[in-house]
Order: C-alpha cells, then sequence, then structure tokens
C-alpha cells in the first residue's frame, strides 16, 4: 500500500454492534454479525491504520463475518455492558471505558462514530478536547425506531429521550462532518454552511454485477417466490407482510407461491406462531439468519420478488441494493429514505406501509405486468451498479478527505 493511499492518518472507529469471541483453525479470533462491518473495512485502505472499539459478549459465538487485526487494523476492546438498558451495568463500567476512550482517540488522528448513541456524545468531547476531527455516520431513525418499538408503560419518556438524543446530534453536527442513509435523515442533519451528506450503505461489489441480467417475467405456471431478508424485529412489517401472503394465495389457488423469510430477531417466535395460524406453514418458511455472500444470493436468484413492508424507521435498507444486485424486481413500503430513491413503475412497485390489502394488490400487480416487472428488474440492476461497494466507498471518502486534511474547503469544524 503506498503512502498516497492511506495519506488520512489512523482513524478511530465506533458502531456500537455485537462482538463474539469464537475459535478459527485453531486461533482465537472476533466475528460478528453485522454485515455493515465489510463497509468499515473498505475504508481501510484510505488510512494509515484504522482502530475499533469493540464491546464483546462474554459468551462465545461463533459469527460470519471476522474481525481478524492485521498491520493496518487493530480491535480496541471495550469493558463490556449488556446493554444501554442496563444502566447499573453502564456505571460499573463507566470508568474504565472513559480510560479506552481516552486512550484511543489519543492515538488517532479522526473519529467516525454511528450515531446516535450516548457514548459518541463522550467520544465527541474527548475527541475535540484532544483537537481530533470527528465525522458522523446515522443509519437508521431513531425516534421512528423508539415510537415502533417502545413498550406502552413509559413510551413517551422513551421516544422523548430519542428525541433529546437525535437532537443533540443534529446540534453537534452543525460542526461535524455528518452522513446519513436516506435523504430524509439527510435532511434532518442538513444546515447553510455544513450540509450532510447522503450515502447508501452498499455491501455489493462490482464484480458481484459480472453475470447478471435483467430479468423476464416467469410464465403464469411458474411457482412463485417471495422473498424478504432482514431483522425479524416489530419495525419490519412482517406481519403485513403474512396477512398479504395469504390473501395472494387466497386469490389464485391454482398456482404456486413460497414465502421465504430470511433473518433472525425479537419477534421470531411471535412470526412462527402467526405462520400456523394463517394457515402457511406449507408455503411461508422461516430459514433463519443467513449471512451476505453466496448462500444469501442463492435466495436471490431462486425468488422471482423481493418484498420489503417496513415501518418507517428504515433509513435505505441494504438489502434493497442486494436484491437489485441480482436483478430481483422490489415491492417495497413507501417510507423514511426509500421513496427518494425508488420511484413507483420506474424501479419498484411502492405502497404504504401497514396495509395488508395494498401489499397483496402490489404483489399481483408486480407479477401479473411482464413489462413493469422486467422494467423494474432492469432499472434496479442499472441503480445497483451505480451504487457499489467501490463507488459508496468512493463518495465518502471524496467527502471526508478534505476535512480530515484541514483543507479551506471543509473549514467549518476543527
Amino acid at each position: 500500500m503506498t503512502q498516497a493511499t492511506r495519506a488520512l492518518g489512523r482513524l478511530l472507529v465506533f458502531f456500537d454492534e455485537p462482538y463474539f469471541r469464537t475459535e478459527r483453525d485453531g486461533q482465537e479470533v472476533v466475528t460478528t454479525n453485522r454485515a455493515f462491518w465489510l463497509f468499515v473495512r473498505a475504508l481501510a485502505p484510505a488510512f494509515s491504520h484504522v482502530d475499533f472499539l469493540a464491546r464483546i459478549a462474554p459468551e462465545r459465538r461463533e459469527a460470519p463475518f471476522s474481525c481478524t487485526p492485521d498491520p493496518h487494523f487493530t480491535l480496541r476492546e471495550l469493558p463490556y455492558y449488556e446493554s444501554l438498558y442496563d444502566l447499573g451495568g453502564l456505571l460499573r463500567v463507566l470508568p474504565a471505558q472513559l480510560r479506552v476512550f481516552w486512550e484511543a482517540i489519543g492515538a488517532c488522528d479522526a473519529v467516525l462514530l454511528g450515531i446516535p448513541h450516548p457514548a459518541c456524545l463522550v467520544l465527541w468531547a474527548i475527541a475535540r478536547l484532544r483537537g481530533r476531527r470527528v465525522l458522523f455516520l446515522d443509519r437508521q431513525d431513531l425516534i421512528a425506531r423508539a415510537k415502533l418499538r417502545a413498550p406502552g408503560a413509559g413510551r413517551s419518556a422513551i421516544v422523548f429521550g430519542a428525541w433529546l438524543l437525535v437532537r443533540a446530534f443534529v446540534l453537534l453536527s452543525r460542526s461535524t462532518l455528518t452522513f446519513a442513509v436516506g435523504e430524509e435523515m439527510r435532511r434532518r442533519y442538513a444546515h447553510p454552511g455544513a450540509p450532510a451528506h447522503g450515502l447508501l450503505i452498499s455491501l455489493v461489489r462490482e464484480k458481484d454485477l459480472s453475470g447478471v441480467s435483467a430479468r423476464s417475467l416467469p410464465p403464469a405456471s411458474a411457482p412463485k417466490r417471495l422473498l424478504w431478508v432482514g431483522r425479524v424485529d416489530p419495525d419490519k412489517g412482517l406481519e403485513v407482510l403474512l396477512e398479504a401472503f395469504r390473501s395472494v394465495t387466497a386469490a389464485r389457488p391454482g398456482e404456486q407461491w413460497h414465502l421465504d423469510l430470511v433473518g433472525t430477531g425479537l419477534i421470531e417466535a411471535q412470526i412462527a406462531r402467526q405462520v400456523e395460524d394463517l394457515g402457511l406453514a406449507r408455503s411461508a418458511h422461516l430459514h433463519g439468519f443467513v449471512p451476505f455472500g453466496p448462500e444469501l444470493n442463492a435466495y436471490y436468484d431462486s425468488a422471482t420478488a423481493y418484498v420489503l413492508p417496513s415501518n418507517e424507521s428504515e433509513g435505505f435498507p441494504q438489502v434493497l441494493i442486494e436484491a437489485m444486485a441480482r436483478g430481483l424486481p422490489l415491492i417495497a413500503t413507501a417510507v423514511a429514505g426509500i421513496p427518494y430513491v425508488l420511484r413507483d413503475g420506474e424501479n419498484a412497485v411502492l405502497l404504504p406501509p401497514r396495509n395488508p390489502e395494498a401489499l397483496a394488490a402490489a404483489i399481483l400487480r408486480m407479477l401479473g405486468d411482464a413489462d413493469l416487472y422486467h422494467r423494474c428488474s432492469e432499472a434496479g440492476l442499472r441503480f445497483a451498479g451505480e451504487h457499489t461497494l467501490e463507488a459508496q466507498t468512493r463518495k465518502f471518502l471524496d467527502a471526508a478527505s478534505p476535512y480530515l486534511r484541514r483543507e479551506p474547503s471543509a473549514a467549518y469544524g476543527r
């Protein structure tokens, strides 16, 4: 690696994701389930070194993505706490965490923080105190997520707390280079003199698109296979998808329909019960977690269409780009950042959230119109080609480089 390609100094990264120790080939390694890790590693060649702050769980577990250190990459372990809701655990590890924060920031030139997170307020303050540049990246709408996930008791307080936290980062973004996933969230941080940058997190590499062609609608007699991939969480709209799928299969009794749900999460048992209650056990299948890569691509390749029934907490899900990169037409709810990128009838079929009747109609529309199906497949492939991992990494670095080099064009902030 030449000095020119690693000209941005040493970068410290914090995204509060779960990490696990395991053994591979006789060596102990740290792993994670979060494919976002691949995006962070793709940034590494631009820096002389990357340090990653990791909260590693005490239980040993195998996860698909290895965080193996190399000469240009180091993991710095944080004292472990169970979750942000474990206030007692947080207070116990706080002094040790502050020491790690201070030492890690002192050894770096710049800090990339996954916001909004309370620890990022502390990291931002230490970084500014020590004269380090800070970059923010917001991937999901915390306020919308709190509204959807918070329990009834105390919901108002949780949502207000989320609003205060986000508002704090909006104010800090006035002197901090900020990236946000999805146009709606980008606008939240945008302000005169220090514009926020939109970013779509893509894990699809340019080489992954080789040999993929736009699809044509399968014959009416062919089995139809719908696919969903993601976290099985309350804000993903899976209950609506199952209701819509039942309506579709009832409307087309002579056809073979299948629904593949790929992922794991908080309400997996609830979704499994709903599959049974709706009488869909023979046609709707939960496959558990499948890591990004060839095995997941096999699900995309065998599907007829991809369905995303999410509620309002999304930025712009990376799975949409993954599906488009396999030529798979999209049916998605027009929430958060999605309608700023996808256009109904052009590169997707869009519909309102929480509406099983509209979702069923959208599925039948996509799979009943050969021109629409091929047009969305072709446009999706083109979009994926324009938003590869390499392209999004370049976009991030094009904005970050002058800021980190303290050039006049990036004069705002320290």
